[in-house]
């Protein structure tokens, strides 16, 4: 028997675990109907992008155990070893900043602010990052926890309407709005929301 003899034996297990690999990028889609394919590939950094058009983004973060991560400037999902601004994971949305990730990423709730008029940076908001758990229930104190009402009488999740500014891994800021929770057959999980590039604050 030669070394070539082996050569299957010895991909067999690669090929295997490259199988069972998650495939992320049917987790992500876009309300102009574009598809995966039409976007820019994991890791591709568009420069050039006018990200101050609004997007507006479904990620299917149903499954219990995956974090499913969306970076701003690449406009699309990208695996954790890119740098990423926030990640959901049903119901939970966090920030590549503080005890959920490295990035520096912190956000600022805009008081009464509203989406579509919104256009520049205001300079008197309170930015931070998410926390660790510091009132004993186990759960971090998350910039974003409370994106969503529950109705623990019909269990069902509403957004908010809440604005949020989000400072991104590459210094940017950028306005978000989480909709909603749930497709549209009703399944919960699928974390539908929209943002914009902003202008940075008046002078």
């Amino acid at each position: 028997m030669n070394e070539w003899s082996l050569l299957p034996a010895l991909l067999l297990p690669v090929l295997m675990i490259l199988g069972c690999a998650p495939d992320l990028r049917n987790r992500v889609s876009w309300s102009n109907g574009s598809s995966v394919d039409d976007q820019a590939p994991d890791g591709f950094l568009d420069t050039g992008a006018d990200l101050t058009e609004v997007t507006e983004v479904v990620l299917d973060a149903t499954d219990y155990d995956l974090w499913i991560s969306y970076d701003f400037e690449r406009q699309g999902i990208v695996e954790t070893d890119l740098p990423w601004d926030i990640a959901a994971r049903r119901y939970l949305v966090v920030l590549n900043g503080g005890v959920s990730g490295d990035g520096g990423v912190e956000a600022a709730v805009v008081p009464d602010g509203e989406f579509d008029l919104l256009g520049s940076v205001p300079d008197d908001l309170n930015w931070s990052t998410d926390e660790p758990d510091s009132d004993g229930d186990g759960v971090d104190e998350t910039v974003l926890a409370d994106w969503y009402d529950y109705d623990v009488s019909t269990h069902i999740l509403t957004a908010n309407e809440t604005l949020y500014l989000v400072r991104t891994v590459e210094g940017a800021v950028m306005k978000l709005e989480l909709l909603d929770y749930y497709d549209a057959a009703g399944t919960p999980g699928h974390v539908r929301f929209r943002w914009a590039q902003l202008a940075p604050a008046p002078d």
